[in-house]
This record gives C-alpha cells, structure tokens and sequence, in this order.
C-alpha cells in the first residue's frame, strides 16, 4: 500500500507501461449491438472523473493503442463528455427513462459489467457504474476472483464472452499492433477480440499495417483504424496503467 510509506525516507515514482484498461463492449449483446447506444455510453462516460476516483495517478487512454504510439496533427481525439447528448441518443434510440432507469417495451436498459479482483478495476467500475446509472442504465457488476480456480476466468468469462461489458486491461507493448484485440479474425472462443467488434474498414487498416515497414506508413494505417474505431465505439479506453517504483 503506497499510503503507508515513509516518504521521508523513500521516493515513489511512477512509470506508464505499454498497456490499456479499457471498458470493452460485446457487440454482439443484443443491446450493445446498436450503435447509438455504443455511442451514447462513449459520450456518456467522463473518463477523467474515473481516473480521478483511483488512487494511483495513471495517464489518459483515448485510443486502441498507447500514448504516443501514433502522431502527427491529425491524430484522432477522443469524443467528449456530453450527457446530453447521450441522454438524447438514448431517447432517440428508443429507450424511455422512467424512475431512474430506460426500457424499450418490455425490456430494461441493464448491462452486466465484468472485470477481475484489483483493486484498481473496482474502483474505476464503480465510478464507471455511477456515470451510467445517472444515464438510466441499470448497471450489474459482476467482479470475478481470478485466483479462485472454480471461477475459470478464462473459459466462463472470457472464451464465453459472458458479459455485456469486459472493464479489463489489454497488453499493448512497445508496438501499436493490435491486430489481435479488434481484427475481426479474432472473434471466437480463442481470439482476444473482446468486443467481437467487427468492420472491413477496420480490418483493412490493421492488416495493411502490420504488413509494412514503413513507420510513415504504418502511422498513416493506424490513424485510420483509430478514427473507425472511434466512430464505431466497440469500446472506451479508460486508462494507461502505471507501475510504481519506491527507492532510498
């Protein structure tokens, strides 16, 4: 616990490492397949106000790939906070508010969000969990105890892609290849496409990427992918983890 060292004695410093939490979508759930409702969970989620709720200072994570992965002017931004907007989505798409929570019909706006046992994802679930209830979604946390053997993260969460929304942290590395996160190819009991999120646009971009050499090329490859993916929403980057190093 960082809280209980001797800063007189000791200095904590933090270093980013090449991965990203991310709030992942599963498109195919029937009420996130539509878009709009994608879209109105983006601008509906002030990601800051999330960071802010952890009790480690961590970096801003718009994009599928880590900070300074891409450049250039033209780098896409994230779109931003707007509860108006998704509240108007929402209404549009046909999901009526009425005390406290939307339904369509006979159908609840309820989501079941799943991440694992940190201490770190719990608390960004949780302020995750407020933002959308004040949008009239009736949020169900499900946090898994991974070193529980008779949870079998993995097959019953993972490979059955059994929730709504995966808050879960994607490994990255030092290269912005995430061919493995969002290439369609990837959808399936053995891929790591968590959202099952699918589009030629994007599938394009990625594959055209990681077959060139060229960093210019690769650079102007993944920009497009970024803009689609932001477009499409398949998921929200939350943030970039850190690791914190204490020395004398």
């Amino acid at each position: 616990n960082t809280l209980q060292i001797d800063k007189a004695n000791y200095t904590l410093t933090t270093q980013p490492v090449n991965s990203g939490v991310y709030a992942m979508f599963n498109t195919l759930s029937p009420i996130l397949k539509d878009k709009a409702v994608r879209k109105a969970l983006q601008v509906g989620t002030d990601t800051a106000e999330i960071r802010k709720s952890l009790p480690t200072d961590v970096s801003p994570l718009d994009l599928p790939f880590t900070n300074d992965q891409i450049s250039g002017a033209d780098v896409p931004k994230a779109v931003p906070v707007d509860i108006k907007k998704a509240q108007a989505l929402l209404d549009q798409a046909g999901w009526i508010m009425k005390n406290g929570t939307r339904s369509k019909g006979d159908q609840r706006l309820a989501l079941t969000v799943a991440t694992t046992k940190n201490g770190q994802y719990e608390e960004a679930l949780e302020a995750l969990a407020g933002q959308w209830r004040k949008i009239g979604v009736a949020v169900n946390t499900n946090v898994i105890d991974t070193a529980d053997p008779s949870t079998n993260f993995v097959q019953n969460i993972l490979q059955a892609r059994n929730y709504d929304v995966l808050l879960y942290e994607l490994l990255i590395g030092a290269d912005p290849d995430v061919y493995a996160y969002w290439h369609s190819s990837q959808i399936g009991v053995n891929g790591y496409n968590f959202s099952s999120y699918a589009n030629g646009a994007a599938d394009d971009a990625l594959a055209s990427a990681r077959s060139r050499l060229e960093p210019e090329l690769r650079n102007v490859k993944y920009k497009a992918f970024a803009k689609q993916w932001i477009d499409d929403a398949p998921a929200i980057g939350l943030y970039q983890p850190v690791s914190e190093y204490v020395y004398n």
